[in-house]
């Protein structure tokens, strides 16, 4: 184990060094980066040696899955994952896309649970950079610099960095889409880019298709935003939604029948200490418009005093309370800072809307503290962004200057 994993560490330092040479950042963006994979990587190895928190039943599930297609492979199965993901009973469609990224570890070492762990904590890492580029692109390397550190310091980003659930995986997707969408806004208009921008989306969905609405709405946004306050604008930003309301509709439809969002609503209210408004059941159309912004709140918000159970309850709530409350509260502000520009408005407004459409979609629904704690963080990333744009016009860091010839040449040079 010590020596597989003395081999596949560097293997993934080169991986992050060649992903941060293609994206043509400056040094200091280097040197959070490797500090953000230290921390991640610190973490899954003290994980492993004094049990901290190495993630719940649904990751032994993932684990057997990647070991049952590494064992396929060995054995000349070329398409192991695609088998899996196709057979009988399997409604884990998302398996084929993570089995085949997760799986190539354990074919070549073995099955050393340590190695996807690691390999997460790269992705993690991928995704402080993927969030230092947004906020480039948007405005500046002092935003970008400033919603990275976030990104990278955030206590229960490192956690999901540290176990293999899908979730840390599915903001790198969305942070990808997220990149390519804010330089197509911000007019780096080219067929590779809006290929790539529509990959990703696809990849992203594949992982957690209710995500769907939150996708919906910011691409319903960006086609109002393009086509302008006109009939034209209307008409093509309603046929968007429609089209997003309709695919969800068509996957999910069973689902949202409110008295079966009444059943699931009184499940979701079983007595334990993630559950909430014990009791309550959607019986009308009335109490769940009602509910939704309640819903939605609790999503965002979780957990409360109330919530604090044990130690990595105590971390997220004082997690919530020094940095999650305060980078909402600057987003707020630079939110704000964004609408005075008209290039800021076409590219927050529609980031925006994906966040808070996922917040209420999944707030509809998610009674649960630990699972709001996860699916939160496939929106919270949008959030970082608009704090560092708050950050950057009134606080002074040196590293948040540091480059900034090299970074405003870095867009022309961003090797896509």
């Amino acid at each position: 184990m010590i020596i597989a994993t003395l081999i596949f560490l560097p293997i993934l330092t080169g991986v992050l060094s060649t992903y941060l040479y293609r994206r043509a950042v400056p040094r200091s963006v280097w040197i959070l980066s490797f500090g953000a994979f230290a921390v991640r990587v610190g973490y899954v190895l003290f994980d492993r040696v004094f049990g901290v928190y190495a993630g719940g039943g649904d990751q032994a599930g993932y684990d057997t899955t990647f070991w049952f297609v590494a064992q396929q492979w060995r054995s000349g199965v070329l398409f192991a994952p695609l088998q899996y993901g196709l057979s009988p009973g399997n409604t884990g469609d998302y398996m084929l896309l993570y089995s085949s990224v997760f799986s190539p570890a354990y074919a070549v070492f073995g099955h050393i649970v340590t190695l996807p762990r690691l390999q997460m904590a790269l992705v993690g890492t991928l995704v402080v950079v993927n969030v230092y580029c947004i906020g480039r692109v948007l405005a500046s390397h002092r935003v970008g610099f400033a919603a990275g550190a976030i990104a990278a310091v955030f206590p229960y980003w490192i956690v999901l960095s540290g176990i293999i659930y899908r979730d840390m995986f599915v903001v790198f997707l969305f942070s990808m889409m997220a990149y390519y969408f804010v330089r197509w806004q911000s007019g780096e208009q080219t067929t590779k880019l809006l290929a790539l921008l529509f990959l990703f989306t696809g990849l992203a969905l594949s992982m957690r298709l209710q995500n769907l609405i939150a996708v919906g709405a910011m691409f319903a946004v960006a086609a109002f935003l393009i086509v302008g306050t006109n009939i034209r604008g209307y008409v093509l930003t309603v046929v968007t939604s429609l089209v997003a309301a309709a695919a969800m509709y068509s996957r999910f439809g069973s689902e949202l029948v409110l008295d079966e969002l009444a059943g699931r609503r009184r499940w979701l209210a079983r007595p334990n200490p993630g559950a909430y408004l014990p009791g309550f059941a959607y019986e009308s159309l009335y109490e769940f418009i009602v509910f939704a912004p309640i819903g939605a709140l609790h999503f965002a918000l979780v957990p409360f005093p109330w919530h604090v159970v044990d130690f990595m309850s105590q971390i997220a709530f004082l997690q919530n309370l020094f940095i999650w409350y305060p980078v909402i509260v600057l987003s707020v502000i630079g939110f704000s800072d964004c609408l005075s520009t008209p290039s800021g408005r076409k590219i927050v407004l529609p980031l925006m809307a994906f966040s808070l459409a996922g917040i209420f979609g999944y707030g509809i629904v998610e009674g649960n503290v630990g699972p709001a704690n996860r699916h939160r963080a496939q929106f919270q990333f949008v959030f970082f962004v608009l704090a560092g744009v708050a950050l950057s016009k009134r606080v002074r860091i040196s590293a948040f200057s540091e480059d900034a010839s090299q970074t405003e040449t870095s867009l022309g040079t961003d090797h896509t």
